[in-house]
């Protein structure tokens, strides 16, 4: 056994011990000089909070009570997890990479939990420790698309309800969902125009559909694009996200739109984030070039600049090296937060996950509060949670409501 292995045994046996009543004061000593060691307090917020993840529990069913004991047990803890991870932050700062914090509060019911012979058990009501009934809600990842495509005569056709192969038949041009679940326009396209809306509604994966000029749109979810079919005047009105791959045509200039703000194109790569939640259009430059036009100005693009109209400012801020990373996290199967307010956080939260906020906080208190983090899309709900950025947030979930609720 190493030395690391040893201290990590020795530190649960001595909770364990403190807990069921029978530590000493030397042993309790002992655990406050472990928990200085940053393998332990690495170790304690991998096992309380990255595999405490895979288990479901009940908070509501645990319920010490030796209040006064168990707050020096949580603090102990909490004092030892803070410490590595703000070494952790500064050491990340010092590389220039993203902070990827994986702290958690913890909770009255998270801190005496811990990991005995392969079992999470907790200090009971009767002062013993007792194995622990995991149950706690979650809401799991989008597992389908659950997108939905209103046809022009009025129809409307839910993806997850149907099969593959031709969805409708415009007038000779046929919409057709392939086997990987993408949306093309094949067919004749000498018809008259019908405006087609693609909605993908929030909790649903991303859709991505190929318009009948060869470009191609990822939809996020929250978010639904309106065009004419066949595609000859190429635009698009936008409400949320959307990366599009614009195929070239000189004759036909492309746009994006959404109220008074415009984005011009021939043929390029590039990502709108337009949510009317967020107040902010977002126009990230990936390949070649585009206009984007607000109501008094125009700023064209370079790639890798990013342009960013708020209603507040009023005005397009251009940023000159954006954070290409985090703007197409969405599109290439994460979830990325780098410096991101609370807002912005549960925003996201809810459009993925398709669950409500409610909000018992004081908002003002997380004014000054940033989050970092990169988590896969496939993540459970409480997986995404752990972004926390050293906060004091309490939440709780409710599955069956889809409802997730900041508590004070």
């Amino acid at each position: 056994m190493t030395k690391q292995e040893a201290n990590i045994a020795e530190c649960e046996g001595l909770i364990v011990s403190i807990l069921t009543g029978e530590g000493t004061g030397l042993e309790q000593a002992r655990l406050d000089e472990l928990l200085d060691y940053p393998e332990v307090a690495a170790y304690l917020q991998a096992r309380m909070f990255g595999e405490l993840s895979d288990q479901r529990f009940s908070l509501e069913a645990l319920n010490p009570s030796d209040q006064a004991l168990y707050e020096k047990i949580r603090e102990r803890i909490e004092a030892g997890v803070r410490r590595n991870i703000r070494e952790s932050a500064q050491a990340n700062e010092q590389n220039k990479a993203p902070v990827r914090s994986l702290y958690l509060r913890l909770t009255a019911a998270a801190a005496i939990l811990i990991l005995v012979a392969g079992s999470w058990w907790f200090f009971g009501k009767n002062g013993k420790i007792e194995k622990a009934t995991l149950s706690m809600s979650d809401v799991a990842a989008p597992d389908r698309n659950r997108a939905m495509v209103t046809l022009g005569d009025g129809r409307t056709v839910y993806l997850d309800q149907v099969g593959n192969g031709e969805l409708a038949d415009i007038n000779g041009l046929k919409l057709v969902k392939t086997a990987d679940g993408q949306l093309v326009y094949e067919g004749a396209t000498n018809v008259l125009p019908v405006e087609n809306v693609v909605s993908n509604p929030k909790g649903s994966k991303v859709i991505d559909l190929t318009l009948t000029d060869g470009t191609k749109v990822w939809l996020n979810a929250g978010s639904s694009i309106r065009y004419y079919v066949p595609f000859v005047e190429r635009n698009i009105q936008i409400e949320g996200e959307a990366y599009f791959e614009v195929a070239k045509d000189a004759k036909h200039p492309f746009s994006v739109t959404q109220g008074t703000t415009n984005v011009e194109v021939l043929g390029t790569h590039f990502n709108v984030k337009a949510y009317g939640e967020d107040k902010v259009f977002k126009v990230t430059l990936i390949e070649g070039s585009v206009n984007v036009k607000g109501k008094n100005e125009t700023q064209r693009l370079k790639v890798g600049e990013q342009a960013i109209l708020s209603e507040v400012q009023g005005h397009i801020q251009l940023v000159k090296q954006a954070d290409i990373e985090e703007a197409l996290a969405w599109k290439n199967g994460y979830t990325s937060f780098h410096g991101v307010g609370l807002e912005t956080f549960l925003n996201e939260i809810s459009r993925w996950y398709g669950v409500d906020i409610v909000m018992k906080a004081d908002r003002q208190k997380f004014t000054e509060e940033s989050f970092y983090g990169d988590v896969k899309r496939t993540a459970s709900l409480s997986d995404v949670l752990k972004v926390l950025s050293d906060s004091k947030i309490g939440y709780t979930i409710d599955e069956q409501k889809k409802q997730l609720t900041i508590t004070p």
